[in-house]
C-alpha cells in the first residue's frame, strides 16, 4: 500500500485512541503543508491525496481531528483513515493543533481556534490543494470530535488575524464517540461554555451529520447521545446515529472488525452526500494492508 510504513507505534491513554489494529503499522502523507505559524510553532496539515498526487481537477475532501482531552494525542490517529479516504479519491487530511498547556496559556479553546484556523485555510487555499471548497467534511473522535462539530456552532472563538469572513462551516460531519459539552459548565468558566459546546451551540445551520458511538461508553451516556440526537432532529437538522452494543469509548479503531464496520458506514454516508460515488472499499483496502 502505497502510505504504508512499518513501525512501532506508542500510544496513548485516556481519548488517545490507542488501537491494536495500528500498533505494526502506520500511513505516511504525502504532503504535509503548514497552515499556521504561532510562537514559532509549525501546524501543520498532513494530506493524503487520490493515487498518491495533488489531483488535476479539484476534489471532495474530509478532515480529521485526533482525540486526546484536548492534551495529548496527534494527526497520526485517523492516517489509517485518511489512507483509505483517498483511495476512494478523496482528498483526505489530519489536522495538527495545539494541544493544552497550562505553561503556555493553552486551553481547549486554543485547540477549536486552530482547527477553525485549518478549515479557513484549507478553504481558503482549495484550489492549491486540489479540493473543491463546497464539498469539504469534518471529522474526528473524541476531543477532536468536539473540535469537528463546533466548527459548525462556534462564532466567538477564533484565532487572532483570521479571516472571518470565511466559513468554518463543514458540508458534512462524522463524529466517532465525541465529547459534545453536555457537562461543559463543569470544566469551564460558564461565560465561554455556551460557544465552545457543540450541545449548547446547536442552531439549524449544522450540517448533515453522522454520529457513532459504543453504548458502554463512559464519557457520553446512551441519554446524553439521545438529547444531542433530538436537539439537532428538533432544528431540523439531518442526523444519523449508529450505536455499537458492548462498545467503549474509542472502539472505533482497536480492531479490523471496527475499523471495517465504522469507515464503512461512514463511506456509505458520504456516498449519500454526493461526496463518493461507487460501493465502499474497505474490506479490500483492509485485505491489501494484510491487516
Amino acid at each position: 500500500m502505497r502510505h504504508l510504513v512499518l513501525f512501532i507505534v506508542l500510544f496513548l491513554p485516556l481519548f488517545a485512541q490507542g488501537s491494536a489494529w495500528k500498533k505494526s503499522a502506520s500511513f505516511a502523507p504525502d504532503d504535509e503543508v503548514v497552515y499556521r505559524t504561532i510562537e514559532g510553532q509549525f501546524l501543520k496539515l498532513h494530506m493524503f491525496y487520490p493515487e498518491g498526487g495533488k489531483p488535476a481537477t479539484a476534489r471532495p475532501a474530509i478532515v480529521f481531528f485526533h482525540g486526546g482531552g484536548f492534551s495529548k494525542g496527534n494527526p497520526g490517529a485517523f492516517f489509517y483513515a485518511c489512507d483509505y479516504f483517498s483511495s476512494r479519491g478523496m482528498v483526505a487530511v489530519s489536522a495538527q493543533y495545539r494541544l493544552r498547556n497550562k505553561a503556555k496559556g493553552y486551553t481547549r479553546q486554543t485547540c477549536l481556534k486552530d482547527a477553525k484556523s485549518a478549515m479557513r485555510y484549507i478553504r481558503q487555499d482549495a484550489e492549491s490543494l486540489g479540493i473543491d471548497p463546497d464539498k469539504l467534511a469534518a471529522a474526528g473522535g473524541s476531543a477532536g470530535g468536539h473540535l469537528a462539530a463546533a466548527l459548525a456552532t462556534s462564532t466567538l472563538i477564533n484565532n487572532d488575524g483570521d479571516d472571518l469572513s470565511v466559513s468554518t462551516v463543514p458540508d458534512a460531519i462524522v463524529l466517532f464517540n465525541p465529547i459534545l459539552g453536555m457537562r461543559l459548565n463543569r470544566l469551564i468558566d460558564e461565560s465561554i461554555a455556551k460557544d465552545f459546546s457543540p450541545y449548547h451551540n446547536a442552531h439549524t445551520g449544522i450540517p448533515p451529520t453522522l454520529a457513532m458511538w459504543g453504548d458502554d461508553d463512559k464519557f457520553m451516556s446512551v441519554e446524553q447521545i439521545g438529547q444531542y440526537k433530538s436537539k439537532l432532529e428538533e432544528l431540523g437538522v439531518g442526523i444519523e446515529v449508529e450505536v455499537y452494543p458492548g462498545q467503549r469509548h474509542s472502539f472505533f479503531d482497536n480492531s479490523r472488525e471496527w475499523v471495517v464496520t465504522t469507515l464503512s458506514r461512514m463511506d456509505r454516508f458520504l456516498q449519500s452526500r454526493g461526496f463518493l460515488q461507487g460501493p465502499a472499499g474497505v474490506e479490500t483496502w483492509a485485505d491489501e494492508l494484510g491487516r
